[in-house]
């Protein structure tokens, strides 16, 4: 049966949005701010994002401007059996008609480890990039997003900070063209991947028959539900 509840693409999408309000400041000779850019933000490795880089230089002759980026990247998936709950508990229960209606059993727990990757021609723009960053993480990062379609409210994804590397290139050649300096945020997000929804009869009726272990009597439970309501037991003694 084809399904499909777009959870990655969402995780996804949802750090993109995180992190796609980095601004930087530009000053002029006298160290005032003349204005402010929003760093862009693409879903890529770092070594494409680099490519990207200096593609975009030779193509506007050089511009300065194409600098500070950002890159994410999904690296990994890792199942998460420690945060992993009852298999057969169920989210969501929607009646289709009288007789039959659709479960949505319980997540289960996947760890995604992302990585940020931070472009830039200076270390000050790494620097101030950086601190925009990190101190959200205190100890985590939670944001707030809808994991399923038909279910009204968010969740909260916590996502945690496992490191940032740098990468300065040895300058060997003053008369290069380009120089990109780089940090990479490693991230793990918390996140759930759902089971498809199944389809299912009511069960209206259950019978029982229980008997007393002292002896002697035995006890006929005839029990009739409702919406999982009781309506009556009837006892044969015997």
């Amino acid at each position: 049966m084809y399904y499909h509840f777009n959870s990655i693409r969402k995780y996804t999408v949802s750090l993109l949005d995180t992190f796609g309000d980095i601004e930087i400041p530009r000053y002029d000779e006298n160290g005032q701010v003349i204005k402010v850019i929003t760093v862009p933000i693409v879903f890529s490795s770092r070594e494409r994002a680099v490519q990207l880089v200096e593609q975009d230089y030779a193509t506007n002759n050089g511009s300065a401007n194409i600098l500070p980026r950002l890159a994410l990247s999904l690296d990994a998936m890792n199942k998460a059996t420690n945060r992993d709950t009852n298999k057969t508990r169920k989210i969501n229960v929607t009646a289709k008609d009288d007789s039959n209606y659709r479960l949505h059993y319980n997540s289960v727990a996947y760890d995604l480890s992302f990585t940020l990757h931070i472009l830039a021609r200076t270390m000050s723009d790494l620097t101030i990039i950086l601190e925009q960053i990190l101190p959200q993480f205190r100890p985590t990062l939670n944001i707030r997003m809808q994991e399923l379609d038909f279910v009204e409210n968010d969740e909260t994804i916590p996502i945690s900070f496992d490191g940032v590397s740098f990468n300065f290139p040895i300058d060997t050649d003053i008369d290069s063209d380009i120089r990109t300096i780089t940090a990479d945020i490693a991230l793990t997000m918390r996140g759930n991947l759902y089971l498809p929804i199944k389809d299912a009869k009511i069960v209206k009726e259950v019978y029982a028959n229980l008997q007393d272990p002292s002896g002697g009597i035995s006890t006929t439970a005839y029990k009739a539900f409702d919406d999982s309501t009781v309506l009556y037991t009837k006892t044969d003694t015997i």
